[in-house]
């Protein structure tokens, strides 16, 4: 039986889907107070380094920093809903390295294919966005 992590419970298979969708429309109408635009630099406070805003939606935000020791990018996904910050949990990660890949994360995420990981978020702690 499909377990849903939003409602936190087990939902029979036949109406899964539909069940999914419903989460999906309702978390669409939502909006959230945040309000930035592409390529802002979002300071957190346990970072010296700003991230930078790469994608987002009204509710996710994909945020990267370059990682010079092997020339590619460190990420964190932003979820303003329940207010952490983390890691995709995939075990291998689609990669962050263009707009266009954090464009699918977004994509994935508020489609519910995926979402921060359990293991690794963190509060979400901002101290800045320029």
């Amino acid at each position: 039986m499909p377990y849903c992590n939003v409602c936190d419970k087990n939902v029979l298979s036949r109406v899964y889907d539909m069940h999914r969708q419903e989460h999906i429309e309702e978390f669409k109408k939502k909006e959230y107070n945040v309000k930035f635009k592409q390529d802002a630099l979002i300071y957190f406070t346990e970072e010296k380094k700003p991230y930078k805003i790469r994608a987002f939606d009204n509710r996710f935000a994909v945020c990267t920093k370059p990682y010079n020791p092997k020339h590619t990018v460190l990420y964190t996904i932003v979820d303003f809903e329940k207010n952490i910050r983390g890691t995709e949990d995939l075990i291998f990660c689609e990669g962050f390295e263009t707009d266009e890949d954090c464009k699918l994360a977004i994509h994935r995420l508020s489609n519910w294919e995926t979402e921060v990981s359990k293991r690794t978020k963190i509060p979400l702690n901002i101290k800045q966005i320029i």
